[in-house]
């Protein structure tokens, strides 16, 4: 008897995120029976052998076993989790793609197929069905090869020889290419990357359960600067990239040549796009319907796919299926000779009149309860879609039926009461036959040399020349000493995800230089926990997590530099986002440099259970720290870091001081501005900057301050604008009666170094305390405030961009354009300061910002309940497309207003 492993318990694949929701500083629940947010158990997925056993629960509360089948290795290292629903076998698949800290998956059950998106250890799991997330009913998605075209095929009409594999499946490689839509749409290139791996995996697996002896392998993935179906119908794009006219003769063009020199470059044998569906084109793709053993070089060996809506919500694949994401399988499988089902090719409307494929049985097939990937689930008698191909040596495998008609049996469907016969049903058959002419298209990619190397005070590794097959990338660890800053060019190009940099795919010898400089700046980074007291809490490293409440009182000195991607030294200040919660009673969050004398300031101010968050621009102390203190009560803090300036930048931060407080028992660091009273509606006041604690009286571009309104007797808005100039349509900060709201501003100073303060209604009482200041001549560059983002209605912004949107959903994610408006430039910009608003909420919540393009950080920058406007500076790198993106997470909706305030330059 065959020695396996012993038999293990199921491990749970998902660990409920709760703690996450929470540890961005509110709790939130997801819409019930729709969404549930997870951690993954990326160990665990590891570890497991073949036949082993996990379980994951559904958001509405279903549990399923599932059985571990195998990891298939995915583009660019990726790895994809395959399995199916144990107690319903292999027509319930279940797939899980990881990839540079991102998932993309696909969970097919009864209740219909869940999809799975977005960080390892914060991701979405999503009923499409529950979500709404209909599946778009198809039109017709088969292009035919114009008679006499399979471009290359000798005289005779005979083919290329056939690629014979001597073991294993015969395979095919494949040139996936993204649009910068589908990219925007998933959360960035890494997403795209790990949606394409598990698109490829989905094949895979379907070849192997039809008994179909293929592999897809993912030769080269790469974006593509393409129009998506809003832009280009998927008629006329597969045409332009396949290089045809509109009858399909060979007429090349800019794009077909530039895709054909990618896919020379790679040797791929087939080319598939993957772009954005919109409702103005019905298809959920198109394929040339080709004749593998006619097309000597893959002429017509290209298919598109409108994948994903533009909110990243799923398209053709969506809730009405159970067969997983199949809508590439089936399109590539026109690209292999395989025409729809009988009924769908001849209806009217909906297929080219021919019922054949090449050869003639290499089609879909319906069984009356169920149909093959080819066919349509809108044909009688082909729903569900199940993920095989058809072949009649699988007798009940198709939801209990047979999965095809043997070669040479006539069979027939009736279509508006006319009657349409076939003879056979063998997709399997006929694509184990066509794969080996398919694998004949290009030969492998030729392979190349890139060479590292790296300066001083810092290394790479590995640190030899390393050869890399055609459309492939490689990957290195670039790691700088501490104090400096890591930067890499050569001639590979490519980009640098903290100490991880991945080429461009590869198309020659070329070279990728490390190079190592201490911060001459300020320095924007992808935010990370560095401090969260909770029981529940956690942060990047696992140092300053669940230490419990600060006590009235207490002071804690916080560990800066040398975490979370901080250099250990060579920091001159930090930019922090403190959340303050779950607060005992009334009080204040003091933070200033560690080792120094505790000011008489204040960066947030909260009341009893309230959870609130301010940005913190600090001055690092002793040992670089920071000190936090709490005023009274039992207050739990969170700390997240968003960016450092380095020791050599141009800003001179300083230890909080008091410049502004209007209160009776107000006092400042030189007694002027103290005590005047509260600011009355409508009423401006101009505070002086320049000459007062240390700050020079000329030269001074733009002051930090920390800005308090203090219990204001009416709604309103505080605006601070340079001091001569127009006051913009903008605000710093938001409040209600009886509120004390605070918030972090960079202000450009204006006439005689003042700073102009606008109280929009009501009577309140206004305190401003400086941390910091920036020369005239700086990396930062202040601005007018201007409006960039204002989702209300009939509100405008700076150029009607952005404007009236309307109320953003709760876990959506909104990539916000910031280049080329309101006064920054569109390219050379680093990060931007931004004055982000979160106004009129339906529940609980917190509001994220971060560069586009990349992950989702564990970090939230406004936390926020039902009803509340709260306002916070956000200082932000500027992601992809010259874009930030802005995540709600809530179980409802909220209005977002964003001021850009200022920008700072690259390094």
């Amino acid at each position: 008897m065959a020695q396996g492993h012993p038999p293990r318990d199921a491990v749970e694949l998902f660990r409920d995120a709760d703690a996450d929701k929470a540890s961005q500083g509110i709790d939130t629940a997801a819409a019930t029976g729709a969404t549930r947010i997870i951690a993954l158990d990326t160990g665990a997925m590891a570890a497991m052998q073949g036949d082993d056993k996990a379980r994951i629960v559904t958001p509405s509360g279903t549990a399923y076993t599932l059985t571990y089948e195998r990891t298939e290795a995915g583009y660019d290292g990726g790895k994809v989790w395959v399995g199916y629903l144990t107690d319903f076998g292999k027509s319930y698949p279940v797939l899980i793609s990881t990839y540079r800290g991102k998932v993309d998956g696909t969970i097919a059950t009864p209740q219909g197929k869940h999809r799975l998106r977005g960080d390892v250890q914060h991701a979405q799991l999503i009923d499409a069905r529950a979500a709404g997330e209909e599946e778009v009913v198809p039109s017709v998605d088969d292009e035919l090869v114009p008679p006499g075209q399979q471009v290359g095929a000798p005289a005779g009409g005979v083919g290329p020889a056939p690629v014979v594999a001597s073991t294993g499946p015969a395979q095919i490689d494949v040139l996936e290419l993204y649009t910068p839509g589908f990219a925007s749409a998933l959360g960035g290139d890494s997403a795209a990357i790990a949606r394409v791996n598990v698109l490829i995996a989905t094949s895979n697996n379907v070849y192997i359960n039809s008994g179909i002896n293929v592999m897809l392998r993912a030769v080269a993935v790469t974006s593509f600067s393409y129009a998506d179906a809003n832009g280009k119908t998927n008629s006329t794009a597969l045409r332009e990239i396949t290089g045809v006219d509109s009858s399909g003769n060979p007429t090349p063009n800019s794009t077909s040549t530039a895709i054909a020199a990618l896919r020379d470059n790679s040797g791929a044998d087939m080319v598939n796009m993957l772009r954005v569906y919109y409702s103005n084109d019905p298809s959920c793709g198109l394929a040339w319907l080709d004749d593998p053993s006619q097309d000597a070089i893959g002429a017509y060996a290209f298919s598109l796919v409108s994948d994903v809506r533009s909110s990243g919500a799923a398209a053709c694949d969506g809730g009405a299926t159970s067969a997983g994401d199949t809508a590439p399988t089936h399109e590539l499988g026109h690209n292999m000779g395989a025409a729809h089902d009988l009924y769908t090719t001849t209806a009217a409307g909906l297929g080219h009149g021919s019922p054949d494929g090449n050869p003639a049985y290499n089609r879909g097939y319906c069984n009356g309860s169920a149909g093959t990937v080819m066919a349509y689930s809108s044909s009688p008698g082909c729903a569900p879609i199940v993920p095989y191909f058809s072949n009649p040596a699988l007798p009940a495998s198709c939801n209990g039926g047979s999965c095809g008609v043997p070669i040479g049996t006539t069979y027939s469907v009736n279509v508006s009461g006319t009657t349409y016969s076939a003879t056979g049903a063998d997709s399997a058959t006929a694509i184990n036959a066509n794969a080996p002419y398919i694998a004949a298209y290009r030969a492998s990619a030729a392979s190349y040399t890139v060479t590292p190397s790296a300066g001083a005070n810092g290394s790479i590794s590995p640190n030899t020349p390393q050869p890399v097959s055609g459309g492939a990338r490689a990957t290195f660890t670039v790691a700088a000493n501490g104090g400096y800053v890591a930067s890499v060019g050569g001639t590979c190009g490519g980009y640098l995800s903290g100490t991880t940099y991945t080429t461009n795919p590869v198309s020659g010898n070329c070279t990728v230089i490390a190079s190592f400089s201490l911060p001459a700046g300020f320095v924007s980074i992808n935010p990370v926990r560095l401090l969260d007291t909770r029981a529940i809490g956690s942060t990047v490293d696992g140092q300053f997590a669940a230490g419990g409440a600060l006590g009235a009182g207490a002071k804690l000195d916080l560990t800066i530099a040398g975490r979370g991607g901080m250099p250990a030294s060579a920091i001159s200040a930090v930019v922090l986002n403190v959340t303050a919660t779950g607060s005992t009673t009334g009080g204040y969050v003091s933070v200033w440099p560690s080792g120094s004398a505790q000011p008489l300031a204040s960066n947030l101010n909260f009341s009893a259970g309230q959870t609130i968050a301010n940005t913190v621009i600090a001055k690092l102390g002793t040992n670089g720290k920071v000190s936090l203190y709490n005023s009274s009560g039992n207050t739990q803090l969170i700390a997240d870091v968003a960016g450092y300036f380095g020791s050599a930048a141009d800003l001179v931060p300083l230890s909080p001081g008091r410049l502004l407080d209007t209160r009776a028992i107000g006092s400042t660091v030189d007694n002027q501005f103290k005590g005047g009273g509260a600011l009355g509606p409508g009423v401006r006041l101009d505070l002086t900057v320049a000459g007062r604690y240390g700050i020079p009286a000329s030269g001074v571009g733009a002051a930090i301050l920390n800005v308090t309104a203090v219990q204001p007797s009416a709604p309103g808005y505080l605006t601070l604008w340079p001091s001569g100039t127009a006051q913009p349509v903008a605000s710093n900060l938001n409040f209600m009666p009886g509120d004390v709201v605070p918030n972090l501003v960079i202000g450009k100073l204006g006439g005689a170094g003042k700073i102009a303060i606008f109280n929009s209604a009501g009577q309140t009482d206004v305190i401003a305390d400086v941390a910091g200041w920036f020369p005239t001549a700086s990396q930062l560059t202040p601005l007018q405030p201007a409006r960039l983002m204002d989702t209300r209605p009939g509100f405008d912004t700076i150029d009607h961009a952005f404007a009236g949107i309307g109320a953003l959903a709760g876990g959506s994610t909104t990539n916000l354009t910031v280049s080329n408006r309101g006064g920054v430039p569109t390219s050379g910009v680093d990060s931007v300061v931004l004055n982000v608003t979160v106004t009129g909420p339906t529940a609980p919540g917190y509001l994220t910002v971060w560069p586009s393009g990349s992950g989702q950080p564990l970090a939230s920058n406004i936390n926020f309940v039902a009803g509340q406007s709260v306002p916070n500076l956000v200082i932000a790198k500027v992601g992809a497309g010259g874009k930030v993106a802005l995540y709600v997470g809530s179980a409802g909706s909220t209005q977002v207003v964003v001021d850009v305030v200022g920008w700072f330059a690259g390094q």
